[in-house]
């Protein structure tokens, strides 16, 4: 490097020497002295000089023997392995590297080095001898007053033992084996509290994540999520009927840490829009040190994890439907139920069908399978494909004092187990920290990224109906006995009479029926800090998020459903842009034992939605997908905008790190509610005991630390829409031949916040410093519920929306952290454990009863949330094979009260899809370079609707098109199987039309599960010294194994959280290999 700075003729070379000598030896800088007390002024003698002085610095460098020095650094405390540790080498300062994740280091050292400096703010300094060969363990002691870590919280970071609300913390290394597209699916069992689903198994579906139960019943229950102090957008803003979530355009690589806060204390700063808890998400930053490297690669392979949607084969199914018309026959001689006039002679009448229905006398009825020989197993066409997933991420980390950065680029591409689908994103990321001068830090954060989805869509919207072009209902519209190709390679168009002459793998072509969305999105922010003194400070952040969303919707006229109308093209665009600053004054001073942390602060966003789009059909060519092919049938151009003003401040005062209170409150304007209710006041009231720093406890060897604490505050809950509370007219309206405007709405000027009081109680104990146990208690109470009540008629619309109705949550927490179980050096095993118990109910309605949703759903006082309103299926009768529902719930099942029709049961409420109790179980084991890590999920107490099985499994009503569900097979009802779980199949069955809605499809949801399993190996030094690498490990990460136990067999029991299982592809095992390389 010396001879490329020297060949800068305009640098004096004198200059250049004397700040570059030192990494030269006594004797060559000698020389070097001689060479430059000689040369002159003369443009030819300088050329000379800087090409040997080039020469003799390349020499020196390659002439240098080097040696490699790897090394741990751990927390003497509790042997935790420390992140982003500093080593330098004193005898060569240049020569510096930063601790990974494992707290492991590796550098490369001149001959002769002798000495190491290891640092981490919040220990004291070490210094140790350089030993070649042999990996180094150094032992950092923490400092007093910062024995515990950083945690990041509203508006800034705590000491985790200052802590006085419920937060929880997870590192990048924790959500990095969860191999997912969005970060919200990689919080499953990791955190107490919160409930994680992913809505699709297709790639990019969104996930859902509920945090301490159920905060509404017609608004979010999502959570807040702040990005590097920001609010950003989430949800699905694309394609209706298509799963989607903005939130996937961040790349989990570019996540540095992961605060979960649950409770009042540690969220009503957020106020209005944290009753449902707030996830804070921190991206990397630089490092001091010089430029490093990282370089990650993953490639693997997914399948459908369950054995869900299995459907019969040609001869089961020919079996199915011969006992079908068997039994239709019987029904139509009126021999088949009980009553009827000929049931006495119900045997010899079957005897005489029996030998009439023969194969062929089968195969000459209209019926989905002719044959008994199968040709094709749709499931394993469909959705049996082997997708594929590749993620490539490259970062760069370094800087000075003044100017830290870190960057990234990034790379996913997921395919699907469907033909055709696919999710891909291109993301990009700088974050520079500038030390202006003493007073003033600048930093910048700029992030794009550009994902793509495609598909066939979904019904993750959860409609009672379905659309006949998903994956998973055309394994079932397809006969089995049909091949997909005919013998001239040519597409069977004989294969799904309920599709005309569609094949079910063709239409999945994009050519035919395709759903696209791509989604641009950008964040970039600038944020100040002044720093008045060393304890008052005043940090300005303000940012802007800019996101475009284009989606393609296309039926081609060459399809059943596009042969109608010519084939039909949508295409829309929703822009998105958010605007935000947030203002604060920190305070933060000690006064002996005293301790004061007080901030005040206003905060603005604005937000700006403009969608607009248009659909055409009557396509002049099926060879062109474009709109401008078509005619236009229908357009929209809709702009939405709301604002949101608030003032926040905070106290927290502590005394000897003993005893803590805290206080803050927050007021918010927003435009989204009418104009009598738009400012509300949330607050939170705090205190913590930290009970272990008494005398009583002092120097106690068992238990190290102890802290009581308790909170008391309010939350809010924005409606989605920001016109609720307006009076809306239409403008889409005719009377006659002329355009008509009509209401629409009506306007409430009190509409307010849905209001959640929170009270929180807990304990955290910490024992051998090593295990770290925590309890809490919570109750939370949300009144107030965005509702939509009935009005009188003469109004012109049926309801308006107002604050009615209240919800409960209450529950107990558990969280268990247990660092180096065995205290051993050698082999290492981590331990984390998540519980939660709790119940979410209704407490009061305005109205009586609500019924909602495709599930059936009853919200009625008392009863808990996601209570399925259903008829009650009894049995299936031995003697006569036919399922009976309870007429009257209310009483008792008795002869009288029992019928064959399912229509004729009445609804009752049933079990709740919430689960009473969830969790999961984090070990992670380490010996030399190795380290394995599972993770076990579990939850007990919810149950499930299956609306696939309301079609899969039909008892003959749909058999004249449909396929029917394995689980059939050798269970339904014969006179020779009379202990079978399902009735005989009647052809068209009048008895089971209203079956899907009936506890019948009602499975408990109870299951343990193998989520995740990753096993690395960190390559040894003398190997990536061959190398030329600083470090370099390889990986091997499966998740969603399988299940350890399963309540329920052959499903997918990680259904969407409100328990409803749509027809949709269901969870993936992934399985993939991964490079991890720091250079």
């Amino acid at each position: 490097m010396l001879g490329v700075y020297l060949l800068v003729y305009s640098i004096p070379i004198q200059r250049v020497c004397k700040k570059r000598f030192s990494w030269i030896s006594s004797r060559s800088a000698s020389s070097l002295y001689i060479f430059t007390s000689k040369f002159t002024n003369s443009l030819m003698r300088k050329s000379l000089l800087s090409l040997l002085l080039l020469v003799l610095s390349v020499g020196l460098t390659w002439a240098q023997k080097q040696v490699a020095v790897t090394g741990i650094v751990v927390a003497a405390e509790n042997n935790e392995p420390i992140e982003g540790a500093s080593v330098i080498c004193v005898e060569h300062p240049r020569s510096g590297a930063l601790t990974d994740a494992k707290g492991k280091f590796t550098l490369r050292l001149p001959e002769g080095a002798k000495t190491l400096r290891i640092s981490y703010i919040g220990y004291g300094a070490e210094t140790v001898a350089v030993v070649a060969g042999k990996e180094l363990r150094v032992q950092l002691k923490s400092t007093e007053k910062t024995l515990d870590p950083l945690v990041v919280s509203a508006y800034g970071v705590q000491r985790k033992s200052s802590l006085t609300g419920a937060t929880s913390s997870i590192k990048a290394s924790e959500l990095a084996n969860a191999k997912v597209e969005s970060i919200d699916k990689a919080l499953s069992g990791k955190v107490s509290g919160i409930r994680v689903a992913s809505q699709t198994g297709n790639p990019g579906s969104a996930g859902t994540v509920q945090i301490r139960g159920v905060g509404s019943i017609n608004g979010t229950t999502e959570p807040l999520y702040v990005v590097d102090g920001v609010p950003v957008t989430t949800g699905n803003y694309g394609i209706g009927g298509y799963s989607s979530n903005i939130l996937a355009s961040l790349n989990p690589e570019d996540i540095e840490s992961v605060s979960v806060l649950k409770d009042a204390a540690s969220a009503s700063l957020y106020g209005s829009r944290a009753a449902n808890g707030v996830v804070l998400i921190t991206t990397k930053r630089g490092k001091q040190g010089k430029t490093s490297f990282n370089f990650k690669a993953n490639t693997g392979f997914s399948r459908i994890a369950t054995n869900s949607f299995e459907l019969m084969n040609a001869n089961e199914a020919f079996d199915y439907q011969r006992e079908a018309l068997i039994n239709y026959e019987l029904y139509r001689a009126d021999a088949l139920l009980p009553s009827g006039s000929k049931y006495a002679q119900r045997a010899a009448l079957r005897q005489q069908l029996e030998a009439k229905y023969t194969d062929a006398a089968v195969t000459d009825e209209d019926l989905l399978v002719k044959s008994r020989t199968t040709a094709t197993d749709w499931r394993k066409v469909l959705l049996g494909k082997t997708g594929r997933l590749s993620d490539v991420s490259l970062s760069a980390s370094g800087g000075v004092d003044a100017l830290r950065y870190f960057a990234s680029l990034g790379y996913n591409d997921v395919t699907g187990v469907t033909p055709f689908g696919s999710f891909k994103r291109y993301s990009g990321l700088l974050n520079l920290d500038n030390k202006a001068t003493k007073w003033l830090n600048l930093s910048f954060k700029g992030q794009v990224s550009y994902t793509s989805q495609e598909g066939s869509g979904d019904n993750s919207g959860q409609s009672s109906s379905v659309s006949l072009s998903q994956p998973t209902i055309l394994t079932l519209l397809s006969a089995p006995d049909q091949p997909v190709y005919n013998a001239d390679g040519s597409y069977n168009q004989n294969v799904a009479p309920m599709k005309g002459t569609d094949n079910p793998l063709q239409i999945l072509d994009p050519t035919y029926i395709t759903n696209q969305l791509g989604t641009l999105r950008g964040i970039g922010g600038v944020n100040a800090q002044v720093t008045f003194t060393d304890y008052l400070n005043f940090k300005t952040t303000n940012s802007i998020e800019y996101t475009l969303l284009k989606s393609f919707e296309y039926i081609s006229p060459n399809t059943q459903d596009g042969r109608r109308v010519g084939g039909q093209g949508v295409r829309f665009t929703n822009e998105l842009v958010v605007k935000t600053t947030s203002n604060v004054l920190n305070f933060n001073r000690d006064f002996t034992k005293h301790h004061v942390d007080a901030l005040a602060g206003i905060e603005a966003q604005s937000f700006d939605q403009l969608r607009y789009g248009f659909s055409v059909n009557k396509y002049s060519t099926d060879k062109l997908r474009e709109l401008g092919n078509g005619q236009v049938v229908d357009s929209e151009s809709n702009r939405y905008g709301s604002f949101l003003l608030s003032y926040l401040g905070r106290v927290n005062y502590s005394y000897d790190n003993r005893y803590y209170l805290g206080l803050s409150l927050r007021d918010d304007i927003s435009s989204k509610l009418g104009k009598n209710k738009r400012s509300g006041v949330f607050y939170s009231v705090s205190g913590a005991w930290r009970f272990g720093r008494e005398a009583f406890l002092k120097d106690n060897n068992f238990l190290t630390d102890a802290k009581l604490r308790a909170s008391y505050g309010t939350n809010g809950n924005l409606p989605d829409a920001e016109y609720s509370w307006r009076g809306l007219y239409d403008f889409g309206g005719n009377y006659g031949s002329e355009s008509a405007i009509y209401l629409n709405q009506l306007a409430n000027l009190d509409l307010g916040w849905e209001k959640s009081r929170s009270l929180n109680v807990g304990l955290d104990l910490t024992f051998a410093r090593r295990f770290a146990l925590s309890v809490e208690y919570f109750n939370k109470y949300t009144t107030d519920l965005l509702m939509s009540v009935p009005v009188s008629y003469n109004h012109g619309v049926a309801n308006y929306q107002a604050n009615r109705g209240e919800l409960s949550n209450r529950g107990i927490e558990v969280e268990l952290h247990a660092s180096n179980i065995l205290n051993s050096n050698a082999f290492r095993w981590d331990a984390d454990l998540s519980l939660t118990k709790i119940r979410s109910r209704v407490e009061a309605l305005p109205n009586g009863d609500i019924i909602t949703g495709a599930g059936n759903y009853l919200y009625r006082p008392g009863a808990d949330i996601y209570t399925f309103y259903l008829r009650k299926f009894h049995d299936v009768e031995k003697e006569t094979g036919l399922a009976r529902y309870v007429v009257d719930p209310t009483k008792d099942a008795t002869a009288d009260n029992l019928t064959y029709y399912s229509s004729q049961a009445a609804f009752t409420p049933t079990k709740s899809a919430y689960p009473k109790l969830f969790g999961g179980l984090t070990n992670t084991f380490s010996y030399g370079g190795f380290t394995l890590s599972t993770l076990l999920t579990y939850q007990f107490g919810g149950h499930f609707l299956d609306h696939f099985e309301g079609f899969a499994i039909s008892d003959g009503a749909r058999t004249i098109s449909v396929n029917s569900s394995k689980d059939l097979v050798g269970n339904y009802w014969t006179p020779t199987n009379t202990t079978a779980s399902n009735p005989l199949p009647i052809l068209n069955n009048p008895l089971s039309s209203a079956r899907l809605a009936s506890t019948r499809f009602l499975h408990s949801s109870d299951f343990v599960r193998l989520k995740e399993v990753a096993l690395s190996y960190r390559l040894p030094s003398s190997l990536t010294k061959a190398l030329h690498v600083n470090s370099a490990s390889v990986s091997l990460t499966a998740n969603n194994l399988f299940y350890l136990y399963a309540a329920t067999k052959n499903k997918e029991l990680e259904t969407p959280l409100n328990g409803f299982r749509t027809a949709d592809i269901p969870a993936l095992r992934t399985v993939s290999f991964g490079v991890n390389v720091g250079f």
